[in-house]
């Protein structure tokens, strides 16, 4: 930026060479002119400031505290909105925290069920594997009448719906999770 030219604010006749020239003279006029107009518009802002810029001040300064006190309890609102947002949140976490749980043994005691299920068809596959072997040596006699019972037993054990279904697939001799079964044996 340059630097301010302090020549435009003085009140300077025309050059020597110029003194003659009406040009020149009416250019002096029309900058002491413009620099009295200047001057009047400073003493009327300081007349009113005089007179009126306590109050003003006061006023300004009024508006000012107003402002902060209600930027300040805004902010304090929306504080408490985070806090409490925040309660909630958690809340609902420690909530789903508990039903979590609540899921998760469930479902450890599904597996469980499921595992002992496994074990009880597998032992009852080598069963009837025995049965029917003491059967095929024996003949179709006892041995197989027993294999029979055997199967039945086992569809009753277990109980209904899936279990029960599962039980009777493995007395009839389809393979129901025998691997399975062999693993939760070998793991408990």
């Amino acid at each position: 930026m340059p630097p301010l030219d302090p020549s435009r604010y003085r009140l300077d006749p025309p050059p020597e060479s110029q003194r003659a020239d009406p040009h020149a003279w009416l250019s002096a006029l029309r900058n002491a002119q413009a620099q009295l107009g200047h001057q009047q518009g400073r003493v009327l802002n300081l007349e009113l400031l005089a007179r009126h810029g306590a109050a003003a001040w006061r006023a300004h300064a009024d508006g000012v505290g107003s402002a902060a006190r209600a930027l300040a309890a805004e902010a304090s609102r929306a504080s408490a909105e985070v806090v409490a947002a925040n309660r909630r949140r958690k809340l609902q976490q420690l909530a789903a925290g508990a039903q979590l749980a609540a899921i998760e043994g469930d479902w450890s005691r599904a597996l469980g069920g499921a595992a002992a299920v496994a074990a009880a068809c597998a032992s009852l596959e080598a069963e009837v594997a025995g049965l029917a072997a003491a059967a095929r040596s024996k003949g179709r006699g006892e041995a197989a009448a027993r294999a029979d019972e055997a199967v039945a037993e086992a569809a009753g054990l277990v109980g209904g719906g899936r279990a029960a279904g599962a039980a009777a697939r493995c007395g009839n001799g389809e393979e129901a999770g025998g691997d399975e079964g062999a693993d939760a044996m070998e793991t408990t």
